[in-house]
């Protein structure tokens, strides 16, 4: 038997039998795993309250082929308490799960991506603005697997974009205005910028971006497009939170 310690966020945990559950885990030195907590529904379990999405573990596992891991111990390192005092706050984390689940094959390292979502989750927890949060996730993610667009020259003819560009998202691009087609997106006044400040500023200082309720409506739903267009398809996951937030 393989013994495997390593530091994991729950992403998401469902029942198995009538004692156990499943969990799965994005890990520092795993990327994205399974494994079964066995008699983790009984009343006196070791994992009884530690199973429970967002919370930081550390974990020790037995490595199995089928992918299905068995779980042997779980540590709380941080239980993200102060994100579940308000809905608003659950909704966004629930976006950063649901990108990472979404986004993230199994069994693939990426201690990258495992420190933004971390660090994303911190910064939920004491930055007021969560939206600012969730946006530069987003692009912060999108950059890494080299699907955000060139925010500064159009992806056509490489001239400079300055304030104004247009949006195709067949393609997930940005063109400048004589590039650009009627059917392709526009993007209001401010909006480029803002999208340049949430790429260039550490995530743990996004709260410093202002950000008018316009703008905020206009980045959520590119940011949405682009995600589509790099993920080919929606995420269930964020439709749920969106609900959550009246949107």
């Amino acid at each position: 038997m393989i013994f495997r310690r390593t530091e994991g966020v729950v992403v998401r945990r469902t029942d198995y039998s009538e004692t156990s559950k499943i969990a799965t885990f994005y890990t520092r030195d795993h990327g994205k795993i399974r494994a079964i907590a066995k008699g983790a529904r009984r009343k006196k379990s070791e994992f009884l309250g530690l199973l429970e999405p967002l919370s930081l573990l550390e974990i020790v596992f037995i490595e199995r082929r089928s992918g299905l891991h068995i779980l042997k111990e779980a540590h709380l390192l941080d239980s993200k308490l102060e994100l579940r005092q308000e809905l608003s706050r659950i909704a966004h984390a629930l976006n950063l799960l649901s990108l990472i689940d979404q986004t993230q094959p199994d069994e693939d390292a990426d201690p990258d991506v495992f420190e933004l979502l971390v660090s994303g989750l911190s910064a939920l927890s004491h930055i007021s603005n969560a939206e600012n949060v969730t946006f530069a996730f987003q692009v912060h993610l999108l950059r890494h697997f080299g699907k955000l667009p060139r925010l500064d020259t159009c992806a056509h003819c490489g001239a400079s974009l300055g304030a104004a560009a247009r949006f195709r998202a067949r393609s997930g691009v940005l063109l400048c205005h004589s590039c650009g087609k009627d059917s392709d997106r526009p993007l209001p006044p401010g909006t480029l910028g803002a999208l340049r400040r949430l790429a260039e500023i550490p995530l743990p200082r996004c709260g410093r971006i202002r950000l008018s309720s316009e703008q905020q409506a206009e980045i959520s739903s590119l940011l949405a497009a682009m995600l589509r267009t790099a993920i080919e398809g929606d995420l269930p996951a964020q439709a749920v939170a969106h609900a959550l937030l009246g949107r």
